[in-house]
């Protein structure tokens, strides 16, 4: 539980923090455990409505391990008002053939932006 709150905001929320809304640029996290097991960590910014500088890290594995940089380019630019499901499409059009997402896919990352943008 610790891990967990480890991140919290001011009002406990985990990803919380200031807010200057989607179309200023501030700083974000989101976290999110999937039911698998591993944890995803998203770091990113917003400007001008767009996720900008996203960082993806987390206890998950990946093969090959070059995939991970596919997940940050889906998510780079992406409009930061896009839902889950957008989100995820957009991570799984990017993956490559063969590419294996070990206790965590891609909807797991899609959680943890949302989180982060909540």
């Amino acid at each position: 539980m610790a891990e967990q709150n480890a991140h919290a905001g001011r009002d406990g929320r985990r990803g919380a923090g200031p807010r200057r809304g989607l179309d200023s640029l501030n700083r974000v996290h989101g976290e999110y455990k999937a039911p698998a097991g591993k944890l995803v960590v998203v770091d990113t910014e917003v400007l001008d409505g767009r996720l900008h500088r996203v960082e993806v890290t987390g206890d998950f594995f990946l093969e090959p391990p070059e995939a991970l940089d596919q997940i940050t380019a889906a998510l780079e630019g992406a409009p930061a008002d896009l839902d889950e499901d957008a989100l995820a499409a957009r991570i799984e059009e990017r993956l490559p053939d063969g590419a294996a997402l070990i206790g965590f896919d891609a909807r797991a990352v899609a959680r943890a932006v949302r989180r982060a943008l909540a």
